[in-house]
C-alpha cells in the first residue's frame, strides 16, 4: 500500500483535449499548441488568461517567454539597422 501510495504521488494525470478540460487545462492546452505551430505571441496570450492560483504559476513562465521576445525584437531592430547601414555605405560607384 505505502509503494502505491508512493506511485501515485510520482504520476500526474492530466487531460488533454476533448471535453471536461477545466478552464485552465483549455489555456495550458492551448498555450501548447500555439507553441508548437511556433506562435510565442498566441502562446503568451493564451495563459494570460488564468488568474489566481493558475495564473501565479504560469507567471514566470510568461515572463521569461515575454523576455524572450523583447530580446527577439531588439535582435530584429539591431539587424535592420545593420543591414540599412551597411548598405549605405556600399552603395554602386563608391569605393
Amino acid at each position: 500500500a505505502q509503494a502505491w501510495a508512493r506511485l501515485r504521488s510520482l504520476v500526474t494525470i492530466r487531460r488533454v483535449g476533448g471535453s471536461g478540460q477545466s478552464a485552465p487545462e483549455t489555456a495550458v492546452t492551448d498555450a501548447q499548441r500555439a507553441l508548437a505551430q511556433g506562435d510565442l505571441v498566441a502562446a503568451i496570450a493564451k495563459l494570460k488568461v488564468l488568474t489566481g492560483a493558475s495564473a501565479e504559476a504560469a507567471r514566470p513562465w510568461i515572463q521569461m517567454a515575454e523576455a524572450r521576445l523583447n530580446t527577439e525584437r531588439a535582435l530584429h531592430r539591431v539587424e535592420e539597422l545593420l543591414t540599412t547601414g551597411l548598405a549605405a555605405q556600399h552603395r554602386p560607384g563608391q569605393p
